[in-house]
């Protein structure tokens, strides 16, 4: 079990990187997420968005968009509407995640589409002493999985644990989609909720409970399957 002291802070300070089918998704549990903790004395959760990407036709079935919303940029769309349903102050970056931020995070959440992405997030993760929590979202069409890891712990990284997450090499070459039949041809209409709702679980439990037995979840909409990965 990995104890945490984030439920003790005063604020915790949260990147969510890519607002795309589970970053989107996400970023609506972390609005609930932030009034359970209000309600319960826990710390108050910033929240940091990162998109460069606007709305297109074929984010409207698969992703938290409206027509309303199409030409618009994705970070800025979902934090301001946030915003206006909770009062928070949660901050839109219309850009990719990079060094070049402030990096008083406490969590880093990504929920990019690209094993490069995640290499520059391992990079960046590296690259520090004092490291966040890195949580992962990732899918297939059927499959999904949530990783949380830290550096100095029993809790492995993401690209610690699955190498395979950051190389590179074994990047598909998959053009965006051009309609919302198409996305949902891709990739199951279920798959990016049922993985933004595991990363929040894991969330509220790091950030409510303070401890974390299992950092890893595992899923599969095909066969109703699920396993979870103890901390050692």
């Amino acid at each position: 079990m990995h104890t945490s002291n984030l439920k003790h802070q005063k604020t915790v300070h949260l990147a969510l990187i890519g607002l795309g089918g589970t970053g989107s998704a996400l970023l609506s549990h972390l609005g609930s997420l932030y009034a359970g903790l209000q309600a319960t004395g826990g710390p108050k959760l910033q929240v940091t968005t990162f998109d460069p990407d606007t709305v297109s036709p074929a984010n409207l079935a698969r992703q938290r968009f409206y027509p309303a919303d199409l030409g618009k940029n994705k970070a800025f769309v979902l934090t301001e509407r946030v915003n206006l349903c909770l009062g928070t102050g949660w901050q839109a970056v219309p850009e990719k995640f990079s060094q070049s931020h402030p990096h008083n995070f406490n969590i880093i959440v990504s929920c990019v589409d690209t094993r490069a992405a995640r290499g520059d997030i391992a990079k960046f993760l590296n690259d520090r002493q004092e490291t966040p929590y890195w949580l992962d979202c990732g899918n297939t069409a059927k499959t999904g999985q949530v990783i949380l890891g830290r550096q100095g712990t029993a809790m492995a990284l993401p690209s610690e644990l699955h190498p395979e997450l950051i190389d590179a090499s074994l990047e598909e070459d998959a053009l965006p989609s051009c309609s919302a039949l198409e996305a949902i041809s891709r990739q199951d209409l279920m798959i990016n909720p049922m993985v933004a709702v595991q990363a929040a679980d894991l969330l509220w439990k790091l950030l409510h409970e303070g401890e974390i037995r299992h950092s890893a979840r595992y899923f599969d909409l095909e066969s109703g399957q699920m396993v979870s990965r103890a901390v050692p």
